[in-house]
């Protein structure tokens, strides 16, 4: 036999746990599409194999830059961002990780490598981003921006080689975002072309200075 009190209380749980069970279902959230860049490195076979290896350590940004975010700058000032879509890691990231490519596109060096990859180089890169992004003049005036200053010390003391600035802008044709990508993998080609062509110069001037024996009077 069931008593009153019990049955009460029971239907006081039964009626506590109704309005939970018959809640809606929270909306299915739309995952963002993710675009990866992808410039091309065509390297002449211009540069001869070097001696020396290469570090490149994560380039430094502003908090605004250093996002998966894919920015756009509207009146010269004004910082947004594009809904709905990321690069496919945080910008700076992803750049290191484009910068080794370059270097490994041109085999020019036996051993070239990240900040984090665990060998001894002879020389560290240093790059500091500047500008990564669409500047919109208007809907149909967009140009993909990317500037960086770069600095090679010569390790183990970090010794500066010397420093460098490097830009590039490029024109997005049309209105779809797939343009956007597009001018920022021409951009990034020629920006990695510079840095490549002028690390290469810089490094190795420095390494036949340093091989070469002071002149003993």
């Amino acid at each position: 036999m069931i008593s009153g009190r019990a049955t009460r209380r029971h239907l006081v749980y039964v009626l506590a746990v109704l309005p939970a069970a018959c809640a809606p279902l929270p909306r299915a959230v739309r995952a963002p599409r993710v675009y990866r860049l992808a410039p091309e490195f065509a390297f002449a076979p211009e540069h001869p194999r070097r001696s020396w290896s290469l570090a490149i350590s994560e380039p430094l940004a502003e908090r605004a830059l250093d996002t998966d975010r894919i920015a756009v700058v509207r009146r010269g000032f004004e910082l947004l961002y594009f809904q709905g879509v990321v690069w496919s890691d945080r910008v700076p990231v992803m750049l290191q990780l484009l910068m080794v490519q370059a270097f490994l596109a041109a085999q020019a060096l036996p051993a070239v490598g990240t900040d984090r990859d665990g060998f001894r180089p002879d020389y560290l890169l240093r790059p500091i981003l500047h500008a990564f992004q669409v500047r919109e003049n208007g809907p149909a005036d967009r140009t993909a921006e990317v500037a960086l200053s770069v600095t090679l010390l010569r390790m183990p003391r970090r010794t500066i080689v010397g420093t460098r600035n490097i830009a590039a802008e490029v024109k997005v044709a049309g209105p779809a975002l797939g343009g956007v990508v597009q001018a920022f993998d021409r951009a990034l080609a020629r920006v990695l072309r510079e840095l490549v062509d002028w690390t290469l110069e810089m490094g190795e001037t420095d390494w036949q200075r340093r091989q070469t024996p002071p002149n003993l009077l």
